[in-house]
C-alpha cells in the first residue's frame, strides 16, 4: 500500500511545488556556484560564522539562479514543446 496524501499549509505547499519545479535547474547550477564562491572566499576547515554565511549565500544564490533559469528558459521551452506536441497529436 502507498502513503496517503498529506495536506500542507498553502505557503509550505507552494514552496515545495516551486522547489520541485526548480530541481533540475538547481542540479545544473549548484556546482558552478560553489566553485565561484570558494574561488573568492576560502573557508576554514572547522565550522564557524564564515562557514554559516557561506552556506546561506550558496543556498540563496542557487535558489535565485534556479528560479530565473526555470522561469526564463526551462518553462518557455516546455511550453513550446507542449504546444508543438499537442498540435501534432
Amino acid at each position: 500500500a502507498g502513503v496517503g496524501r498529506v495536506q500542507l499549509p498553502y505557503r509550505t505547499a507552494a514552496g515545495v511545488t516551486a522547489l520541485s519545479k526548480w530541481s533540475y535547474a538547481l542540479y545544473l547550477i549548484n556546482l558552478p556556484v560553489i566553485i565561484v564562491i570558494h574561488s573568492f572566499w576560502r573557508l576554514e576547515p572547522h565550522a564557524s560564522v564564515a562557514t554559516f554565511i557561506s552556506a546561506v549565500l550558496y543556498a540563496s544564490i542557487c535558489l535565485v539562479l534556479a528560479a530565473g533559469l526555470y522561469h526564463y528558459f526551462e518553462r518557455p521551452i516546455l511550453s513550446w514543446r507542449d504546444r508543438k506536441t499537442l498540435a501534432t497529436a
